[in-house]
């Protein structure tokens, strides 16, 4: 070609000797020849060619990408937004069911996951549930909290002594695992107990949080899983045979996504959503707090769930004060600093009775702080030995009359002799009838029981100790 042809090659210039290449002699590269000729040697013609065909690609996605972003805001500014977000909720709901029930189809139900803990125990066995890794011990640290880390194994002994119970008359705890804990619990919490400074906080220990975490895994969170693991049991026992008791658990500060007051798990919480998800009839439950501090991690956790109804008995004055959470108490009694046995026990009968003649459910959680002693320096109440015992018995009697399956955890208790009033609790509860095995294995048709019903309103109407 000559002159300014298709390739665009100037005047006068000889074409490229590369086959692939049709730039102009003479331009980049270009060396003089013999006689002035400009010779265009093929290496440097190809790169001056490469350098503008990558430019041209670059400046072409350039474009594209503008072009697309063009059309993605016009689609967005287009659509109507709430169109868009109900498409990605129910994308979103069917990956949820995917996941969470692979073998079933994405429009199944998610099935519960398999666990332990819901085994059945041997028929022998009292619907009593213990372990002794419930006890806190590593290097006197446990000292620093008023709390008793070890009245659990405590309370076994002097029921051990007084022949009620033997080792193999115990159910076994055993630990709750991670998957069991995210029934109730986030994957994002449990990933924060990770860090020892957190368990220190939760459990307001602060030497804890300079141990490492697999220290702190295995010598707290440890023992804390298998009480949490106790109580879940417990709860299917309940079901199971009328009454059950795990002698440590009741950590009703802690909620889903937040622990505190020594309270790492939502035992309460894991066990009753257990039951709703895999025992048939349990679709109801009455939660009764009879700690001296208000109970504000089951709170949280069922807020809007009006499938539990809330009894809580509290000093109004001490931890946690949690104004959010109380909007999930249906019964609140708010007690004074120094309330003492009379005022307490009358106030107790009255609201155990008047939750359960205003719901019946299917299985009550009491929760039976010992926190209310007099003495204790956190509870603020006043309340004698021998009025916990009867306190224990109220409840017992009103859920034993009513046929109702109920679960007892020992919750809070900041003094040595809790673990004897909890023992002596137990002990007058067996010498009512009020729990035995023959009761575990045939329910509230117990003799013993039938009797009870018909003393109850004579011993209901006179609450003085004697």
């Amino acid at each position: 070609m000559s002159g300014a042809g298709a390739h665009g090659e100037a005047a006068g210039a000889a074409p490229c000797p590369a086959p692939r290449c049709r730039g102009p002699a003479g331009g980049r590269g270009a060396r003089p020849g013999p006689g002035g000729a400009a010779r265009v040697t093929e290496a440097a013609c190809c790169r001056g060619e490469g350098a503008r065909a990558l430019s041209l690609r670059g400046v072409q996605a350039l474009l594209k990408n503008i072009h697309c972003l063009r059309v993605c805001f016009f689609v967005l500014f287009q659509l109507d937004f709430k169109r868009v977000f109900l498409i990605i909720f129910r994308l979103e709901i069917r990956g949820f069911l995917f996941r969470y029930s692979p073998d079933k189809g994405p429009f199944c139900p998610a099935q519960p996951h398999r666990t332990a803990l819901y085994e059945d125990p041997p028929a022998a066995c009292w619907p009593i549930v213990y372990s002794p890794d419930y006890n806190i011990t590593f290097v006197g640290l446990e000292k620093l909290h008023p709390f008793d880390a070890g009245k659990w194994g405590k309370v076994i002994n002097f029921l051990k002594e007084e022949k009620l119970i033997a080792d193999d008359l115990i159910v076994q705890a055993r630990e709750a695992t991670d998957e069991d804990l995210l029934v109730v619990h986030t994957r994002r919490y449990l990933n924060k107990l990770k860090w020892s400074f957190v368990v220190a906080t939760i459990t307001e220990i602060p030497p804890v949080a300079f141990l490492p975490n697999f220290v702190v895994q295995r010598k707290v969170l440890r023992p804390l899983r298998t009480q949490t693991g106790g109580t879940i049991m417990a709860g299917k026992l309940a079901v199971d045979r009328g009454w059950a008791i795990n002698v440590g658990g009741g950590f009703h500060h802690c909620s889903s996504d937040k622990g505190g007051g020594f309270c790492a798990y939502a035992d309460i919480t894991l066990a009753i959503k257990f039951l709703f998800e895999r025992v048939q009839g349990v679709s109801k439950a009455t939660i009764i707090d009879l700690d001296a501090h208000q109970g504000n991690g089951h709170e949280r956790d069922f807020m809007d769930d009006h499938r539990v109804y809330i009894m809580d008995v509290y000093n109004r004055y001490i931890y946690p004060g949690d104004g959010f959470a109380k909007r999930a108490i249906k019964r609140k009694v708010e007690l004074e600093w120094g309330t003492e046995d009379t005022e307490y026990l009358q106030k107790v009968h009255t609201h155990v009775e008047g939750a359960l003649n205003e719901l019946k459910p299917d299985i009550i959680v009491y929760n039976a702080g010992t926190d209310i002693l007099d003495g204790d320096p956190l509870g603020g109440l006043a309340v004698s030995p021998q009025g916990i015992v009867k306190r224990d018995e109220v409840v017992f009697k009103a859920a034993r009359r009513r046929r109702i399956p109920i679960l007892m955890v020992t919750s809070g208790g900041y003094q040595k002799r809790t673990a004897r009033i909890i023992a002596d609790s137990i002990l007058n509860l067996h010498s009512l009838g009020l729990i035995d095995k023959e009761l575990a294995a045939s329910g509230a048709g117990n003799p013993k029981v039938e009797q009870m019903i018909r003393d109850s309103a004579q011993d209901f109407s006179n609450l003085s100790l004697q």
